[in-house]
């Protein structure tokens, strides 16, 4: 998106039909060669009830002068004051009460482009700068309240201040005023000559929508808009007094070849998830009997998976002596000591049984008592769990590990 002044059509297209010329671009708004007003309202028949007096608005704020006077040097648009003790203080000189008039025009304001901002002031300073820098013959006003700052542009020829993509004066078909490029440390400078920084107009998602809903995050991020497309779709909704729904369902129509592609592939699954066959029911290693992507069940993984259309995951069991309690894993978890599991399944590892131990993680199969000895409960962990049997007593070496029993 951007931001800066813009320009109707109507003026823009006048001079270049009269002229020639390309009035969007700001060398040819200088009036030491051309004579820009022509194509615009006269300022001095705009109604400055529709706007802000200059003392209710940036144009009197000391900070904004001062920047303007400190870049520009103008000293017939600030007015300084120093007080008692030697503190200079500025703001803008509004000859009417209502407009800034830049230097280019201020002997008469007749040669002047109006110039309309809002909220206050937006892009006082910037706006006042790019004048005086290259020599614009701008008047600039701030109107009275938003209502206002949507009028007087469209009841009057003027430049105004805008941002796109918005669709408050799409119907003007406005062109942005055009500057030299971007200059970060201008900028940083408080030199604001150059145009704005552009601004990112991204797509927000939650954070959790990929793992919920894959194929619609996979879409949301295939899809691109251009701006022309945006302002044509805001100008049939106000045109035609059409809802978002109804625009959205036109634009769709006219322009399958561009959205088509950014339907993801049913077979192109995320990490996570595998292929699946619906007809079955069931997950499936082979592409050509999927139909669509399904979260990874407990009990499996999703493995990556390349074919001849390229790469995909499928969801597997896990392997003997591994299990996965949670859905959507990419791996499986060795079986905790005291379990066990023999074959690739989608099974939990099961507990040792009675007169069995596991001292190790990720066992393929329990380990046997000592002869004479058994357990007290399933999912022994130690061999230290394995107790005489009835009838039998403790002969082992008290130092061993290993247990060894008698009979009575």
């Amino acid at each position: 998106g951007e931001t800066g002044g813009y320009l109707p059509a109507a003026a823009v297209n006048a001079a270049r039909n009269a002229s020639g010329l390309p009035l969007e671009y700001y060398a040819n708004l200088d009036a030491s060669w051309f004579t820009p007003s022509q194509y615009f309202a006269d300022v001095t028949t705009v109604n400055t009830s529709d706007l802000m007096k200059c003392s209710d608005s940036l144009l009197s704020d000391n900070t904004s002068a001062y920047g303007h006077f400190a870049q520009s040097g103008d000293v017939g648009g600030v007015d300084i004051t120093t007080d008692g003790e030697g503190v200079k203080t500025y703001k803008y000189i509004c000859q009417d009460g209502y407009f800034w008039l830049s230097s280019a025009c201020r002997s008469d304001p007749t040669k002047c482009v109006p110039f309309i901002t809002g909220g206050g002031g937006w892009d006082t300073l910037s706006t006042t700068q790019q004048a005086a820098a290259y020599n614009m013959p701008i008047a600039h006003g701030v109107a009275a309240s938003w209502s206002k700052f949507l009028e007087v542009p469209k009841k009057y020829k003027t430049m105004f201040y805008w941002w796109t993509p918005d669709n408050a004066f799409i119907e003007m078909r406005p062109s942005k005023l055009v500057l030299p490029p971007f200059n970060a440390y201008a900028w940083s400078q408080a030199d604001y000559t150059t145009a704005a920084d552009a601004l990112p107009v991204v797509k927000i998602a939650p954070k959790d929508l990929q793992a919920m809903a894959p194929d619609i995050s996979k879409l949301l991020e295939a899809s691109v808009f251009d701006l022309e497309a945006v302002d044509n779709m805001m100008i049939n909704m106000k045109s035609k007094s059409l809802t978002r729904e109804q625009v959205a369902c036109d634009w769709l129509k006219g322009n399958t070849d561009r959205w088509k592609p950014w339907i993801p592939k049913a077979t192109k699954c995320n990490p996570g998830f595998g292929l699946y066959d619906d007809a079955t029911d069931t997950f499936t290693a082979n592409r050509a009997t999927a139909t669509t992507c399904r979260a990874c069940l407990p009990g499996m993984l999703s493995k990556a998976f390349t074919d001849d259309d390229g790469s995909t995951y499928i969801c597997e069991a896990c392997p003997a002596g591994q299990q996965q309690l949670g859905a959507g894993a990419m791996a499986c978890d060795a079986c905790p000591a005291g379990t066990a599991k023999a074959e690739q399944s989608t099974e939990e590892c099961a507990p040792c049984a009675a007169g069995q131990y596991q001292d190790e993680k990720g066992a393929l199969q329990c380990k046997m008592c000592p002869p004479g000895t058994t357990t007290m409960i399933l999912g022994t962990k130690l061999i230290s769990g394995c107790g005489c049997q009835a009838g039998s007593i403790d002969v082992s070496d008290l130092n061993s590990p290993d247990r060894l029993s008698a009979g009575c």
